[in-house]
């Protein structure tokens, strides 16, 4: 079998043909033989040839006008074409370079000149189709692994729907449950009930409602944060009064648990942010620690600016990560149950409860939607806890400057 390669000979006098084939037939090429242009077209085509010797003066068509539809074709595009000519002009060199030759030989030629270029360039071009044969299979293995990839984040978007609404559903049913149940006594045994017991049910009916209310707001923010249909409106604002405005909202729930609430937040706090969401992000995380700080517990909030001069402080968890630049940071301390390790990796994903802390009333939605927004404010979030000893979050958002 021939594994040296196809020469294509296009030359419109017989002489000339037999010549290049007595010239090169020793070398093992497979040859073949065109008499004329619209042949050299179609046999290009057909055998895809690893060179193409082309004799510039025919009739009709002559070799320069071969050699431009030649690389108008696709796949002929870059088939090494050798113009053969008599012509030793320097004007008919650059016709054929413009018309698209790779090399030139001149009649009479030269055996060794001959045998010497074609082998030239037939080398040049095995080497270009092995290496556009393997930029074709890396592209291919990269498209492979980027639909591979595809096909993963799709399941994995697809896990998450699913988990999503396994779990919005449970959530969605337990209050809903509890407030049929009790409305359902209230209902069967009014008569039979004294005003305290009454009251007491009218009271726990309305705390199953908040709690559904808060379920469907947190479900909503979290649809509109997926859609990104969150407000992108931002303003010059004051984190410090914000976060005393939130407390003092928070500080009731609090005090139901005789906590000890301490603050030690100071102005001004230059950010810039919407105002709703900061206020959000400062209501999840006071909630959070009320919820899960046992009745006079004590829970703290501070404030400070981290700049590029000041050491991180290791009791400000993820100071030590900030990059360059000036932030504001707050945090919510208290001395609750605590988060075990292994167990904070997952503690900001959606829905996720901290078992055993899961028996305590909650959407697992909360520090999800405060770690969204503070991204969205190109801010961070950080954790640090240990089960019994309570725990610390903080956030960092950049000084907004004057």
């Amino acid at each position: 079998m021939n594994t040296n390669g196809t020469v294509l000979i296009v030359d419109d006098e017989p002489v000339g043909r037999k010549t290049l084939k007595a010239l090169l037939f020793t070398e093992g090429y497979d040859l073949a033989f065109a008499a004329n242009g619209p042949e050299a077209l179609a046999l290009a085509a057909e055998l895809n040839p690893d060179v193409i010797l082309l004799d510039v003066m025919m009739p009709g068509m002559d070799g320069f006008e071969v050699c431009r539809r030649l690389r108008a074709m696709p796949d002929q595009a870059e088939v090494p074409i050798i113009m053969v000519t008599a012509l030793d002009d320097r004007a008919a060199r650059l016709e054929a370079i413009e018309a698209g030759a790779d090399d030139f030989i001149t009649k009479p030629f030269d055996r060794v000149e001959l045998r010497a270029r074609v082998q030239a360039v037939i080398r040049l071009n095995r080497y270009r189709k092995l290496l556009q044969e393997r930029t074709r299979r890396r592209e291919a293995e990269e498209e492979a692994r980027r639909q591979e990839n595809e096909l993963l984040l799709l399941q994995e978007v697809k896990r998450l729907q699913d988990e999503f609404i396994s779990n919005a559903s449970h959530e969605l049913r337990t209050p809903l449950a509890t407030i049929t149940l009790i409305s359902g006594n209230l209902d069967a045994l009014y008569d039979k009930l004294d005003d305290d017991r009454r009251h007491k049910m009218i009271q726990d009916i309305r705390k199953q409602a908040r709690a559904l209310n808060q379920l469907i707001d947190g479900v909503l923010d979290i649809s509109r944060l997926d859609q990104g249909r969150i407000s992108g409106e931002r303003h010059s604002l004051d984190l410090a009064g914000l976060v005393l405005e939130e407390i003092e909202r928070q500080r009731p729930l609090a005090e139901e648990k005789s906590h000890r609430l301490m603050v030690a937040v100071n102005g001004p706090l230059p950010v810039w942010g919407d105002a709703g969401q900061l206020r959000q992000i400062v209501r999840n995380l006071l909630n959070n620690a009320i919820k899960y700080t046992p009745a006079e517990g004590r829970i703290s909030c501070q404030s400070r600016i981290f700049a590029d001069n000041l050491a991180a402080d290791p009791t400000w968890p993820g100071s030590d990560q900030l990059p360059e630049g000036s932030w504001v940071g707050l945090r919510v301390v208290d001395n609750g149950v605590g988060i075990a390790p292994e167990q904070l990796t997952r503690l900001f994903e959606r829905f996720y409860r901290v078992q055993p802390q899961s028996v305590i009333p909650g959407t697992g939605l909360g520090l999800a939607i405060a770690k969204e927004l503070t991204e969205l404010h190109r801010g961070r979030i950080a954790v640090v806890s240990q089960p019994g000893s309570g725990t610390t979050f903080a956030i960092y958002l950049p000084v907004a400057d004057a």
